[in-house]
């Protein structure tokens, strides 16, 4: 398999909230029957390399391993035959998020930028270029910390699948 550094450029980061059932219930939510999409800055990407440092002073930090994917085509108004064929490399994202800005937030019915988007808040992996698209089904993640399992999980057990979501986010009408 080849490897691709982060791009250099990069357009939009697109994220999906509440896609695992058990993640869902795990945080008191309930479960959607629609995607749920936020974004990053592409300013709050770093290297996931080394050690991780969680910002200080602004709450309680919670942090979540996501399959993050990159697009080789424009998808506006695709069609879902469409997507896997845009599919050009997988990585690892770690999304931190600010969890009591949070729910400070969603109490006042606001987007979730400033607990999603901030300096550092994207810890993205290099990028690898997938050998067949029923692969990106079979995708399987773990988080380790300091030698103990956090979180694994598999694509498996999405809600809604990565081509439905890339689908769902183009379809512009």
């Amino acid at each position: 398999m080849s490897s691709s550094n982060i791009p250099k450029t990069i357009g939009s980061i697109y994220c999906v909230g509440r896609n695992y059932a058990d993640h869902a219930k795990e945080l008191n939510n309930p479960v959607p029957t629609e995607p749920i999409i936020f974004t990053k800055s592409p300013a709050c990407i770093v290297p996931f390399e080394g050690k991780i440092f969680l910002p200080d002073n602004l709450g309680r930090c919670d942090y979540e391993t996501e399959i993050a994917i990159q697009l080789g085509a424009d998808l506006y108004q695709a069609k879902q035959s469409q997507v896997l064929q845009a599919i050009s490399y997988v990585g690892i994202a770690l999304d931190l998020t600010l969890r009591d800005k949070q729910s400070e937030l969603k109490a006042k019915k606001h987007p979730w930028d400033l607990a999603k988007s901030f300096v550092n808040a994207c810890p993205l992996s290099k990028f690898r270029q997938l050998n067949h698209s029923q692969e990106i089904e079979e995708l399987e993640i773990k988080l380790e910390v300091n030698g103990e399992v956090r979180q694994q999980g598999s694509t498996k057990q999405m809600l809604f699948s990565i081509p439905d979501l890339i689908a769902f986010i183009f379809r512009r009408k």
